[in-house]
């Protein structure tokens, strides 16, 4: 899959996003010698509750706790120190967090923090186009046909988001108005009562976006 990739772009990423299979990093190795594996963060917490979770039993969360604390580590010997801590505390862990400190550069924040991801640390965007594949692949009977339109619908979806939110950001309104809710009294007040001031914000926005609309001059 990689030697076709670099046959018909001809680009050699600076990273890829594993799932953690030591074939896929043998491969990238291989065939993109400049690239840098990272390795996700989603299977690596998959992973651990598969290799973990029953060892461990009653102090897994604790554990979980304490193995991010260390993975996102800035400085190597604050890691180092951690992940000593982590072997110390945990005995029945120590065969597998000794495997997987021999991958620490591809996953650890303190290795990773140098390559540019744009805060990517997980191949979750491309997780809800495996599941809607995998969802069609329930057999090996489907077509090859039924294969490609279903990734042809996929990509036409993503496509029609990305114009929404492109249109959604053209339309012309007053951004700097402070009293946008005179028209849902009783709503923003649940909305005061439940919220974060975060996701509050974003609500006002919506009201403030919907009410106070700018006129185009005609061209």
């Amino acid at each position: 899959m990689f030697s076709q990739l670099k046959k018909s772009t001809g680009v050699q990423p600076l990273i890829i996003i594993t799932d953690s299979d030591p074939a896929v990093d043998a491969a990238i190795r291989q065939i993109f010698p400049l690239t840098y594996p990272i390795h996700c963060a989603y299977h690596i917490t998959q992973n651990l509750h598969k290799n973990l979770r029953k060892l461990i039993n009653e102090d897994y969360e604790n554990f979980l706790t304490a193995f991010y604390s260390c993975r996102n580590s800035i400085a190597e010997e604050v890691f180092q120190i951690k992940f000593d801590y982590l072997i110390r505390d945990y005995p029945s862990a120590k065969p597998y967090l000794e495997f997987l400190y021999r991958t620490k550069t591809y996953w650890a924040h303190c290795f990773t923090k140098f390559k540019f991801t744009g805060g990517m640390i997980a191949s979750s965007r491309v997780e809800s186009v495996n599941a809607c594949l995998k969802r069609l692949l329930h057999n090996s009977n489907v077509p090859l046909c039924d294969l490609m339109t279903e990734i042809q619908r996929l990509l036409d979806m993503q496509d029609k988001e990305n114009e929404y939110n492109y249109w959604r950001l053209s339309i012309h309104c007053l951004r700097n108005q402070t009293n946008t809710n005179f028209l849902f009294t009783r709503v923003d007040q649940c909305l005061n009562q439940f919220l974060t001031p975060t996701i509050l914000k974003v609500h006002h926005d919506e009201m403030r976006q919907s009410l106070y609309y700018t006129r185009t001059p005609d061209i």
